[in-house]
């Protein structure tokens, strides 16, 4: 059995809120069905070996966002979607992950 270590529930506060505000502000259409879950929230089931210290979950399943993060829409629109994530994170000392292809992690850098 995998021993996990406690996480900050502030940094787990603020990694919601960065995906949190990355989502509302994508362009028109581009959110669909995405959800983000907190550590303390997200159903570890779902991801087996993926995301078991993430700070935050976002399940991307059904959603645009699923092709613009796994890579399949390769237009500027997409990519600059894909660093502004990157960058809002990177600002707070977090980086992404994708589990599977339907779930995105973050961690502490």
């Amino acid at each position: 059995m995998k021993t996990t270590t406690p996480l900050d529930p502030n940094k787990v506060f603020v990694a919601k809120m960065v995906l949190r505000h990355f989502l509302e502000t994508l362009p028109r259409g581009m959110k669909g069905d995405a959800i983000v879950f907190g550590s303390e929230e997200h159903p570890r089931e779902w991801d087996g070996e993926y995301g078991q210290n993430s700070l935050a979950t976002m399940s991307l399943d059904g959603s645009t966002l699923y092709q613009v993060l796994n890579g399949y829409s390769h237009s500027a629109k997409a990519m600059a979607e894909d660093a502004r994530l990157t960058a809002a994170l990177a600002a707070k000392g977090m980086y992404y992950e994708l589990g599977y292809a339907w779930s995105l992690h973050v961690y502490e850098v």
